[in-house]
């Protein structure tokens, strides 16, 4: 079993698996917001009070595709490294380590997103205007 942080910072971000599915927006954006900033680690299968719930959606259990799917989705493509985790709980989690981009990303359909941190001290992805380039 790994420790999953207890809360997100600006690199690190926990995502849901819900019966529904985690959307593939939600995982891109995210990963874009995080190479755009420092980088970090995207946890899903994690509430967002830092409690697992696991992954339930094939797509997101598998880290050679959550690998390949996120290259393809953003330009230039991100190369991520992931992996599975257990929780305390027992329930599986995927760790995808996101590096801090050298330029800016953007997603496939060209939505450009910054992890920052709000002034209550809580992260949030937010868009990056062109003057802001």
């Amino acid at each position: 079993m790994t420790s999953i942080p207890a809360r997100e910072t600006l690199t690190v971000e926990f995502k849901s698996d819900p019966p529904a599915g985690l959307s593939d927006k939600t995982v891109v954006e995210s990963v874009v917001g995080m190479t755009n900033a420092q980088g970090g680690v995207l946890y899903i299968g994690v509430d967002d009070d830092g409690g697992a719930g696991g992954v339930r959606s094939p797509k997101w259990s598998d880290p050679e595709k959550v690998t390949v799917f996120l290259a393809g989705q953003t330009v230039p493509p991100v190369v991520v490294r992931a992996e599975t985790l257990y929780a305390e709980n027992g329930l599986p989690v995927t760790a995808v380590y996101v590096p801090a981009g050298r330029g800016l990303t953007a997603t496939k359909d060209g939505r450009v997103i910054q992890r920052r941190m709000k002034i209550d001290k809580t992260p949030e992805n937010v868009p990056v205007y062109p003057q802001e380039y």
